[in-house]
């Protein structure tokens, strides 16, 4: 197995405005619900239907733990039987998907990235535009789509690799995961096991802290605690396999626990 040193990656978070608890009758206190779909390159990398399906448990049984224990959130994930399965422009995307879903898609400039173009898109906000035309989407739940392909992000001045990024907007909340443990090993993918689900769940876990108010501190070491998945180390095994929260993200989480309050 390969040593896990990990690129500083990005994890974004847009923040626009944050949606305010709903107050449904049948509300279950601190609930999220989440609508799962995933990438057809998710099936094409874990296998179809057991593979990708199978992992997803293992992905989300640590994080349910972490939120359900620390905080007292209940997390929800809705995922149909047989999965939902959405191709989206990223997993289209020719420059990734001969690289084996491991590089960006082939623009040449930020303000290109932001478009489909012909080599179509990894860029995280055009994904998300196809999750939402595309995804059977539930009432009363945000939208988690999982994927294997590369993300990316611009900002007018670069294009910029991303693992996870969260859109907490009240119209369109939506979390995108990549999944992309398989780029750590050497093994072929029968040989992953239970650890091999080490950074997914890491994002998983950090993207859906955004939802709670947490904000980034990784631009520095010396910014705040930096053994935290929202930490400088949070692509440190060690951080990631034990879902490590310091005490200021625990504290702005337990804060706004209260935030969302889904109905089953």
């Amino acid at each position: 197995m390969k040593n896990r040193v990990l690129a500083a990656i990005l994890s974004v978070c847009i923040l626009t405005s944050v949606p305010a608890s709903r107050n449904e009758v049948s509300a279950a206190s601190k609930q999220l619900n989440i609508n799962t779909s995933f990438g057809v390159s998710e099936t094409s990398v874990y296998g179809v239907p057991n593979g990708f399906t199978g992992r997803f448990s293992r992905i989300k049984g640590n994080v349910i733990g972490l939120y359900r224990e620390a905080f007292g959130i209940t997390l929800n994930f809705i995922v149909p039987n047989s999965g939902f399965v959405i191709e989206s422009v990223a997993d289209m995307c020719k420059s990734d998907s001969i690289n084996g879903f491991d590089s960006l898609c082939d623009h040449c400039s930020a303000s290109l990235c932001s478009n489909e173009g012909p080599f179509h898109c990894t860029n995280a906000t055009v994904v998300k535009e196809d999750i939402f035309l595309s995804a059977n989407n539930v009432r009363n739940a945000v939208q988690l789509h999982i994927t294997a392909t590369s993300l990316c992000a611009e900002n007018n001045i670069s294009h910029f690799g991303i693992n996870g990024v969260c859109y907490p907007l009240s119209t369109d909340q939506c979390l995108i995961v990549r999944d992309y443990d398989y780029t750590l090993v050497d093994e072929p993918l029968i040989n992953l096991t239970q650890y091999e689900v080490t950074m997914a769940q890491k994002t998983l876990a950090h993207e859906i802290g955004h939802l709670y108010g947490v904000e980034d501190h990784y631009s520095s070491i010396y910014d705040g605690d930096p053994n935290c998945i929202w930490g400088f180390n949070k692509d440190n095994e060690n951080v990631a396999s034990r879902l490590m929260v310091c005490s200021a993200c625990r504290e702005t989480i337990n804060a706004n626990a209260n935030r969302y309050n889904h109905y089953s």
